[in-house]
């Protein structure tokens, strides 16, 4: 009865909701964004406090890596198992097999793909915004907020069925299920074992079909147990663009508050 759930969900307009507010809310960012930069303001993040919302520059860099020289580098010095996860897509049939017995956890999801029916009108979202290009910025910032609680509220309860529904008797037989207004696949990621490889007679395989966390080299930095210029060393910057972020002050402080704790594990963490 689970996918059952997921066909009420998009019945009831609640997905074609959610996918058109999500464009609207692309579409309103924009006029934001483009408020703040016609305004030439010399600040890289701006807090409306009587409106609870924050909008933040940040600047990004692409980087190209040398990858297996890193990977070697982190291997010899017994640090790839804890900043790597095996990527699937480069292992062949066989190597799947052998590492059978290092499987930790297989992560299934669904992924929805609806038909031309059940898909948002894009027109009809640049033409409500259109009409509202003259109001004032905080008509703006007062609407993505209206929008953007309303759009978490929505995809929380998706994400809620999509999980419910992986793990249901739905997809004991086929991993697709076909219906009038589209596709629901199944799809599954394993997660390894990699200390455990890394200890083992497959241990090459580790080098040859990782993938490195960049995120998680942060703490081996952090405790100086890698210097940051041994790192800049297999990267070169390709690309630095702007990012520019909306978010509700609520939502920052928890971020804030996560980045805190997960700082204080990173420094009190040992190999």
């Amino acid at each position: 009865m689970s996918i059952e759930l997921m066909k009420t969900f998009i019945i009831d307009g609640k997905y074609l909701e959610m996918k058109t507010i999500e464009k609207e809310l692309t579409l309103v960012k924009d006029f934001i964004k483009k408020s703040l930069d016609d305004k030439e303001l010399e600040f890289s993040r701006y807090e409306w406090k009587s409106l609870g919302i924050v909008a933040k520059y940040t600047r990004v860099y692409k980087y190209e890596w040398n990858k297996e020289e890193l990977q070697e580098l982190l291997y010899d010095l017994g640090i790839l198992p804890h900043v790597s996860k095996i990527d699937e897509k480069l292992l062949t049939p066989d190597q799947k097999i052998l590492l059978t017995p290092f499987v930790l956890n297989d992560r299934k999801t669904i992924r929805y793909f609806p038909n031309n029916q059940s898909k948002s009108v894009d027109v009809v979202l640049t033409t409500v915004v259109q009409d509202s290009k003259d109001c004032s910025l905080e008509f703006f910032l007062l609407w993505w907020k209206k929008l953007n609680g309303k759009y978490h509220i929505l995809l929380a309860e998706w994400k809620k069925l999509k999980s419910i529904a992986a793990i249901s008797q739905s997809f004991s037989v086929e991993t697709k299920i076909h219906w009038e207004l589209g596709v629901f696949c199944l799809q599954s990621k394993l997660e390894y074992d990699t200390l455990r490889i890394f200890k083992s007679d497959l241990h090459d395989l580790l080098i040859k079909c990782c993938k490195v966390e960049i995120s998680e080299l942060d703490r081996f930095l952090a405790k100086g147990l890698i210097n940051k210029r041994e790192i800049d060393n297999f990267r070169k910057i390709q690309d630095i663009f702007v990012r520019f972020t909306l978010i509700e002050k609520s939502r920052e402080n928890k971020i804030f508050e996560y980045l805190s704790k997960r700082r204080s594990k990173i420094l009190n963490f040992n190999l």
